[in-house]
């Protein structure tokens, strides 16, 4: 975008400078990553031999990469679950020397809590990463910098609890990522609170944030996660000041910056975001998870994020080979799940997230591995759909929309209470707190239901077989839609 002539403000200027340590010591070409990884791996093997997993694995016995990749397997979460079951019950030295802090809860399979475990090392690497980001962006978008931030992940709308052995679930806020200076220097940046952000009530939270965001007009950078969730935002906004006849840069003329989720699913709401903007620049986020940070937008807002590979190290799987490449080897063009491992515990961790390499430490995200659907960042799996379903006659499948989900009963022999069929399978889709999440703040509406006659059931199956190339005796309809072509297939007979 143009200089507008605006420069950082003074405490931003003091909060970036703060951030310098960071971006000395981040790789900036394969050849000085390749080192680096290396590094970073010893010193995670060296420095938890001791543990519990570490001895399991051979931590001690392992001196390069490829004594790791022999030694240690890769695992999901199923494999990983035991280990932090023994963390939660309050056990030390499991994953891990440096203490727990917290737990932060993300999906699993079957609605399941799932829990990654957050050590002091383990928010250094995303300080570390968030911090190069920012020193970037400040020198090809300084006026972004110029007056105050709106930064937000959505309010929990849930209490926080502590696990079986009092470990707290979550962290207090989000300035809980950053050191303390850092983070009183951000508080006094930012447009919301972070006691905002423990609200429970999405309507009183949506109220108190467009409140805030009306009482500081020198906003000049937002920052959230899903495009659809600035979308729910607007449409309060849009409420509260009882019209739609604005775009954001005319109520905050500073603003110069938008960073959300641009890639994959989130591609589709981009358009509606810019218009709902006005002239203000979006930058996509890099690959950032409950997990760990894989990669950073920097430079040109047009060129692809960079891997982060001075806060993790980094593996990626072909979905298909199962070959495993170090990021400097990484093929332009080329499909790969990441593979993690950190300072917060997680050894050849599979994180089910896929990248595309563009070469030069450049990635995109473009999805999810398995049969997963993610509209918001609900991450909906075939395994939830299957619970959710399960013992309700006539409940026969799940698909997403545009703006949510759909039960498909059958018109003829299930049950003909379609509001209470629709209200159980809601409630255990629910017990997924990111899908609960997402329904309570209006990024998806919630579930509806369908009716389905035989012939469409047929007529699908045969869609599917000609989709797939597969018998069509040997075809089953899935609890949940979740690949295009099934979509397709699906879009196809109910047109």
């Amino acid at each position: 975008m143009p200089d507008t002539g605006k420069r950082p403000s003074p405490t931003a200027r003091r909060w970036l400078e703060g951030q310098a340590t960071h971006s000395t010591a981040f790789p900036i070409s394969p050849e000085e990553a390749a080192g680096a990884q290396e590094r970073k791996l010893l010193a995670y093997l060296h420095r938890n031999a001791h543990t519990a997993y570490g001895a399991a694995s051979g931590f001690a016995r392992i001196r390069r990469y490829e004594d790791y990749a022999a030694e240690v397997a890769i695992i999901g979460y199923a494999e990983l679950q035991p280990w932090v079951q023994r963390v939660a019950a309050g056990e030390k030295g499991v994953l891990t020397d440096d203490g727990v802090i917290a737990l932060e809860e993300t999906s699993g399979s079957g609605g399941a809590r799932k829990w990654i475990p957050y050590t002091r090392g383990l928010l250094r690497e995303f300080e570390s990463a968030v911090g190069v980001w920012m020193r970037d962006l400040a020198d090809t978008t300084p006026a972004a910098f110029a007056g105050t931030f709106y930064w937000s992940v959505s309010p929990p709308l849930a209490g926080r609890g502590r696990s079986p052995g009092g470990i707290p679930i979550g962290l207090d806020s989000d300035l809980a990522y950053f050191s303390t200076k850092s983070a009183a220097l951000l508080a006094e940046l930012m447009v919301a609170p972070p006691e905002l952000g423990r609200s429970t009530c999405a309507g009183a939270w949506f109220a108190a944030t467009t409140d805030s965001l009306l009482s500081h007009r020198d906003l000049s950078m937002v920052s959230v996660w899903s495009p659809t969730f600035f979308l729910s935002l607007d449409r309060h906004l849009q409420a509260r000041l009882g019209s739609r006849q604005f775009v954001w840069s005319e109520i905050w003329p500073g603003l110069a910056l938008m960073s959300c989720w641009t890639d994959a699913g989130s591609a589709a709401w981009i358009p509606e975001v810019r218009e709902r903007l006005g002239e203000v620049a979006i930058q996509g986020k890099g690959l950032l998870s409950t997990e760990g940070v894989v990669s950073i937008p920097l430079g040109d807002i047009e060129t692809p994020p960079t891997l982060a590979t001075a806060s993790h190290f980094l593996e990626f799987r072909d979905p298909h080979s199962g070959e495993v490449s170090l990021c400097h080897e990484l093929r332009a063009g080329q499909i790969y799940e990441v593979v993690l491992t950190s300072a917060g515990g997680l050894y050849r961790y599979a994180t089910g997230d896929l990248v595309r390499s563009y070469g030069d430490l450049k990635i995109r995200f473009v999805g999810r591995a398995g049969q997963c659907s993610d509209l918001v960042g609900e991450k909906l799996d075939e395994q939830q759909a299957t619970a959710a379903l399960s013992g309700l006659d006539g409940a026969l499948w799940i698909a997403p929309c545009d703006d949510g989900y759909t039960l498909y009963l059958d018109a003829q022999t299930g049950d003909p209470d379609a509001g209470r069929m629709r209200t159980a399978v809601e409630d255990r889709l629910m017990e997924n707190r990111y899908y609960r999440q997402a329904v309570d703040l209006g990024q998806l509406r919630p579930l509806d239901t369908r009716p389905v006659n035989a012939a469409q059931i047929d007529a699908l199956l045969l869609a599917l077989s000609k989709r797939s190339g597969g018998r069509l005796a040997d075809m089953k309809i899935p609890a949940l839609f979740t690949s295009k072509s099934s979509q397709t297939c699906l879009a196809s007979v109910f047109a």
